[in-house]
């Protein structure tokens, strides 16, 4: 026999294959490397391609040998992975049991994870949110006060801070007179009132300098206790009290620009009025309201499906993901603490969860995107003059792949949604945008 193949389960989802290898194949790889060379080499006192074989099997003998069983090995891999069936989501690890010659087999152990073999079920059982909203003239206000805001003027004010002033401090904490660097800042800007988001040190902290620096004065020095809630990133002094020291530096009251012409030409409306900005501002609202109604529904489906199925992930792709989110992490913070390591895990667990869950309904549904459906897509959602620059670019494997992944995601949230139960919600503009 030619080749044999064991299969034996090492745990989880890590399986090794024994494979043995006759000697008449690895003479067969090894007389015909051997030519490859002969052709290839160049000795001197010989013609290109008229070395003798036996010259070079003696002087390049390691070399083709060593290909010989690089080449079975990998060939020997893929087909035993075919015949039975086996799906591998991690590199094999090659172990060499016996070195083959003329005389002796190849024996070879390969270690790796499969890819886990589940079912998705209950579908049908997934409650799909259609949320209707309702844009009212009051959405409509608040938005345009809100641009407003982003183009109002500030003026330097010796008066006390009051609400919806913008504020400028230089503030650092203290644990027993020792200062924070965690906790230290120059110039930290804030508009007394503003609604903020964030973590809970984040928005218990800004509230509290909005209470104490209001009906304070520019120069004024104020120093207050705060306990840091147990959440604080340094879990030095999570759960602490600490002393804040802030100077009041600056202190500015704020116009709001004038509903006119002047101003609803920095939009692009020419000579437009009230209605016509009125208008523009819904259009928009329209749009934001649009893909936040999508976003959301996609990752309330994404949370749906993650409870769906219960499925052992290979610690392969588990690792893999999380070091490339460590990576991330790590380009815009210090340190990575044992709670944001968890944290870290279970993000990295859901992602590649899911995208076992995505490939397996892409692959059972033939809902897999093709060249055709990119070229489709960017005919569609591509202004004309872009179009061939796109299909033609340096980086077209990279815009494809990005865009096959955005016309999967759209594909397979789809296929759910037309098996989920439908549910609809009526809800407010800013309880859906914000």
């Amino acid at each position: 026999m030619n080749k044999t193949v064991k299969i034996t389960k090492v745990d989880g989802l890590r399986q090794t294959l024994n494979i043995k290898i006759s000697s008449e194949i690895y003479k067969n790889y090894f007389e015909n490397i051997a030519k490859d060379y002969k052709n290839k080499v160049k000795l001197d006192g010989f013609r290109s391609g008229k070395v003798p074989e036996s010259v070079i099997k003696k002087k390049y003998h390691s070399n083709i040998h060593s290909d010989s069983v690089s080449m079975i090995v990998e060939k020997s891999f893929s087909e035993a992975l075919i015949e039975n069936k086996l799906v591998n989501v991690s590199p094999p690890k090659i172990v060499i049991k016996s070195n083959p010659s003329f005389e002796q087999p190849l024996e070879f152990d390969a270690e790796f994870e499969i890819m886990p073999n589940f079912e998705i079920e209950g579908l049908d059982k997934l409650s799909i949110e259609e949320v209707q909203v309702d844009i009212t003239d009051k959405d409509i206000d608040e938005v345009i006060l809100n641009i407003q805001k982003q183009h109002i003027k500030w003026d330097e004010s010796t008066e006390a801070a009051a609400s919806q002033d913008k504020i400028i401090i230089d503030y650092v904490a203290k644990i027993d007179d020792k200062e924070i660097e965690d906790l230290k800042r120059e110039n930290f800007t804030f508009i007394i009132g503003d609604n903020i988001k964030g973590d809970e040190s984040t928005v218990l902290l800004f509230q509290k300098f909005y209470e104490v620096v209001k009906g304070k004065s520019k120069g004024n020095d104020i120093n207050f206790p705060f306990t840091l809630p147990s959440s604080f990133m340094n879990k030095d002094v999570a759960g602490r009290e600490v002393k804040f020291f802030a100077n009041i530096k600056h202190i500015y009251k704020g116009n709001l620009p004038e509903l006119d012409k002047n101003f609803y030409s920095k939009f692009g409306l020419v000579d437009g009025s009230d209605e016509d900005f009125k208008n523009a501002v819904k259009v928009h609202m329209e749009s934001e309201l649009a893909n936040r109604k999508k976003s959301n529904s996609y990752a309330n489906i994404n949370d749906q499906l993650l409870n769906l199925v219960n499925i052992d992930i290979p610690k392969y792709l588990l690792e893999k993901e999380r070091h490339s989110i460590s990576d991330q992490y790590k380009s815009f913070m210090k340190d990575i603490d044992e709670n944001t390591n968890k944290e870290l895990d279970a993000i990295a667990s859901k992602r590649v969860k899911l995208n076992l869950i995505y490939m397996k309904l892409a692959d059972d549904n033939n809902l897999l995107p093709t060249n055709a459906d990119v070229e489709s897509y960017i005919n569609k959602n591509y202004p004309p003059d872009q179009r061939s620059s796109v299909i033609k670019s340096k980086d077209k494997d990279k815009v494809f792949s990005e865009i096959k992944n955005k016309i999967l995601e759209d594909g397979i949230m789809s296929f759910v949604i037309s098996k989920g139960k439908k549910v609809t919600i009526k809800k407010n503009f800013s309880d859906v945008v914000n």
